[in-house]
């Protein structure tokens, strides 16, 4: 349970970065189409907690506040060219493992 709590609020914390009208004005890129109140984010962020808290163990609360918060921060760290540099780098990366794994099937 605790596992799909994490992962709902680093989906909202992913769409509220993306979204963010002053971080994406900073990194130079357009404004959103249709652009949706920041509150709605927030509530989709941390309605996973308050189902822990109702439904989980004190555990499952700590260890999600832990991983939002440090995704949080990660969020925050990495810029959209840095992420566009990993993602390349990741392309990059699969295709050599795929050229060797043919390589020694052959």
């Amino acid at each position: 349970m605790v596992w799909g709590a994490i992962i709902w609020s680093i989906c909202a914390i992913l769409w509220l970065a993306r979204t963010n009208a002053k971080r994406r004005r900073v990194h130079g890129l357009g404004p959103v189409s249709r652009p949706v109140p920041p509150w709605m984010g927030w509530v989709l962020c941390l309605l996973p907690g308050l189902a822990l808290l109702i439904f989980g163990t004190n555990a499952d609360v700590v260890n999600w506040m832990g991983a939002v918060c440090a995704f949080g921060w990660l969020s925050v760290a990495v810029t959209p060219a840095r992420l566009q540099a990993f993602v390349a780098w990741l392309d990059q990366t699969g295709t050599q493992f795929e050229n060797y794994i043919q390589a020694r099937l052959k």
